[in-house]
C-alpha cells in the first residue's frame, strides 16, 4: 500500500467519524428540543394550574362571605320571630284576661236587681262593650302577629335551605380543589424534566457503546 493509498483511507475514516459524530450532536439536539418542548409544556400546565387553585380560592372566599351575610341575615330573622312570640304571648295573656273581665262585667249586669238605677245598668253595659271590643281589637292584633310569624318562619326556612344548598356547593368545590391538587403533586413537572433528561443521557450513552 503507498501513502497517498493509506492517507485516503485515513481521510475517509475521519469523514465516517465526522458524519457519525454529527448524527449524534442532531439527536442529542433533538432530544434537547424535546426536552424543552415538555418543560414548557409543563410550565404552562402548571401556571394553568396555579392560576385555576387562585380563581377557586377567590370563589371560595366570596362563597364565604356570601354565606356570612346570609347566616347574618337568618340571625336577625330568628331574632324578630323570637320578639313577635314573645309578643304574641302577651297578647294571649291580655285577651284571657280581657274575657275574665268580660265575664266578669256580664255577671255583674246579669245580677243587677229591680232595685238598680238605669244608669247603672247603661254603665255595665258600656263597660261590657268596651271590654268586648278590646277582646277583638286583642284577638285581631294576635291573629295578625301569628301570620306574619309564619311568614317570617317559612322565609327563615327558605334562607336555611339556600345556606345548606351553598354549603353543599362548596363543600363539592372544594372536594375537587382537593382532587385537582392531589393529581397536580402527583404529575410533578420537575419530576417528568428530570426524567426526560435521564432519558436523553441513557439515549446518548447508548448511542456512544
Amino acid at each position: 500500500a503507498t501513502p497517498r493509498s493509506a492517507a485516503e483511507r485515513e481521510i475517509a475514516l475521519l469523514r465516517e467519524d465526522l458524519t457519525i459524530s454529527k448524527w449524534r450532536l442532531d439527536e442529542k439536539d433533538q432530544a434537547l428540543v424535546k426536552v424543552v418542548t415538555q418543560v414548557d409544556s409543563l410550565t404552562a400546565a402548571l401556571r394553568k394550574s396555579r392560576q385555576r387553585a387562585a380563581d377557586e380560592a377567590s370563589h371560595a372566599r366570596e362563597a364565604d362571605a356570601e354565606l356570612a351575610v346570609v347566616q347574618e341575615a337568618l340571625q336577625q330573622r330568628d331574632a324578630v320571630i323570637r320578639e313577635q312570640e314573645d309578643r304574641i304571648a302577651e297578647l294571649e295573656d291580655l285577651l284571657v284576661s280581657a274575657r275574665r273581665q268580660s265575664a266578669a262585667a256580664t255577671s255583674a249586669a246579669d245580677a243587677v236587681g229591680s232595685g238598680t238605677s238605669a244608669a247603672a245598668v247603661r254603665e255595665a253595659h258600656e263597660r261590657i262593650e268596651d271590654l268586648q271590643e278590646q277582646n277583638a281589637a286583642l284577638q285581631k292584633s294576635m291573629l295578625a302577629l301569628q301570620a306574619e310569624a309564619r311568614r317570617r318562619e317559612a322565609e327563615s326556612a327558605e334562607v336555611r335551605r339556600e345556606v345548606a344548598a351553598l354549603r353543599n356547593t362548596l363543600a363539592a368545590r372544594d372536594a375537587k380543589t382537593q382532587m385537582e391538587a392531589a393529581m397536580d403533586s402527583d404529575d410533578d413537572p420537575l419530576e417528568r424534566t428530570r426524567m426526560a433528561a435521564r432519558h436523553s443521557r441513557r439515549a446518548d450513552s447508548i448511542g456512544e457503546t
